[in-house]
């Protein structure tokens, strides 16, 4: 049980750190604008909720 819970704890703690990178690397890639970062958390989140 305890290893379990330390797994999650390590994926939250790479996706807190990965998650920012990954938004500004977008709102750059979009010349400053933020609709490719808002496209991105949309997509991500429709794919997710697909999962379930």
């Amino acid at each position: 049980m305890e290893v379990a819970v330390g797994v999650v704890n390590l994926e939250m703690q790479l996706a807190g750190f990965i998650a920012p990178l990954t938004i500004v690397f977008v709102i750059d890639a979009f010349d400053g604008s933020f609709n490719g970062a808002v496209w991105l958390l949309v997509h991500s989140e429709s794919f997710v909720l697909s999962l379930s």
